[in-house]
């Protein structure tokens, strides 16, 4: 059973679209800012909750597309965000998380002096929302738009000495970020490609002696995705990003602007995934990122690796008031059962959207073991339609047959015929 082959597809694009890695290891701001619904399903009045964690190993210092023999320090952090996902429709989704550093620290070399930090992060607001699909083609296109907001902690001192810029929890300021999202899937086969592209922009920090810019960040995603068996999915991403350089500029120098030299660069990540939904509407991945290709300006210390953990569950809401409507002794709806063909829970989302369309509809259930559907009304309905409207998606029924191009663009998971 590949129930969420498609939500996969769509989830870790998010994921794609949202990842926020600097080119200086550990520069300020939530170091990841993923949009939660990483294996869970969408659609109106479905929430995703996600929590995640993140552990970054930094000792490497840079200069160009080379290393360099000095080794002034290294650096990691261990970094935890809660994300929340909502569909305000089938089309539109909000998104907001907040992150939290349960250490950030960087140790001198020289005089094995270490400084560190802790404290909450920056928080997100988004928006996702679908703006083509096309079931012919097996395709989607999603536009993306977000906002950093530095609620966090910023100018925090460490042994009495405010720590620098890149340093605090906190980015300090706001950041826009918008962003394209493109999935598409191949019939009858457990591959599919997912791909992104998005721009970030930042506002100018002032601080008591000084302004600071961080320099625009461009992101550019291509992951393939493949069913490894039941449940289990395995995602290889390719991920480049390129910042430019961050700008700086005394108080006292009339805020000309000038580029910090040793900031910004290109980074291209490899990230192999492994994915794994449990209990229906349980999600967890494990994901490893290392930089396969490294060219900064100036002599920076970059990231050797990263860890994410992620755990994720989805709450359906869509039926809350009808399933309280059903239970009420002073409504008395009518109900009707029928067949309807299909395999697993994903044909069952597919089946239940389909029939609770209908505006007199108060609530269906589709059995997969029975492969019975129970429906509820409260006023006249046309059975017959909703039995063609379940053929039009690709599910025979007692009285009508899909048309065979619709069924073999199902998932394989949900190919039911014999012949399949």
């Amino acid at each position: 059973m590949k129930i969420f082959k498609y939500i996969l597809i769509i989830s870790s694009l998010l994921t794609l679209f949202s990842f926020e890695v600097h080119c200086q290891c550990c520069a300020a701001g939530n170091p990841s800012s993923l949009n939660s619904s990483i294996g869970l399903s969408g659609g109106k009045d479905i929430l995703n909750v996600n929590l995640s964690h993140i552990y970054s190993q930094s000792d490497t210092y840079y200069n160009g597309i080379n290393s360099t023999s000095n080794k002034y320090s290294s650096s990691n952090f261990n970094f935890t965000y809660l994300n929340l996902t909502y569909g305000l429709s089938n089309k539109l989704r909000i998104s907001t998380d907040i992150g939290y550093f349960i250490n950030k620290s960087q140790t001198f070399e020289s005089s094995n002096y270490t400084r560190s930090t802790q404290g909450i992060a920056d928080a997100t607001l988004g928006l996702i929302y679908n703006t083509y699909k096309s079931d012919d083609k097996l395709f989607d296109l999603f536009q993306t738009a977000k906002i950093t907001l530095p609620v966090g902690q910023f100018r925090q001192e460490f042994d009495g000495v405010v720590l620098p810029i890149d340093f605090q929890p906190s980015s300090g300021n706001y950041k826009y970020n918008i962003g394209l999202i493109l999935s598409k899937r191949f019939e009858k086969s457990d591959f599919s490609l997912n791909s992104s592209i998005a721009l970030e922009e930042s506002k100018t920090i002032e601080t008591e002696s000084s302004f600071h810019k961080y320099g625009n960040l461009y992101n550019v995603s291509l992951a393939c995705v493949y069913n490894i068996m039941q449940n289990v999915v395995g995602l290889l991403q390719i991920r480049a990003e390129y910042r430019e350089k961050a700008l700086n500029a005394a108080k006292s120098n009339n805020n000309i602007y000038s580029f910090i030299n040793a900031s910004g660069g290109s980074l291209v990540y490899l990230s192999p995934q492994i994915n794994y939904n449990f209990n229906g509407d349980w999600f967890c991945s494990l994901q490893y990122s290392i930089p396969i290709y490294k060219n900064v300006n100036g002599e920076q210390l970059t990231n050797k690796y990263y860890i994410t953990a992620n755990i994720s569950k989805s709450f359906d809401f869509s039926n809350k008031e009808k399933n309280i409507n059903i239970l009420s002794e002073n409504i008395n709806l009518s109900n009707i059962e029928f067949q309807i063909s299909g395999n697993c829970e994903m044909c069952k989302e597919r089946i239940e959207n389909a029939i609770n369309e209908n505006i007199n509809v108060v609530k269906s259930d589709w059995s997969i073991e029975t492969k019975t559907v129970k429906i509820y009304y409260n006023n006249d309905i046309n059975i017959d339609e909703i039995k063609k409207s379940i053929a039009n998606i690709g599910h025979d029924t007692d009285k009508f047959k899909a048309d065979l191009n619709i069924y073999n663009k199902l998932p394989e998971c949900c190919l039911y015929r014999d012949n399949k």
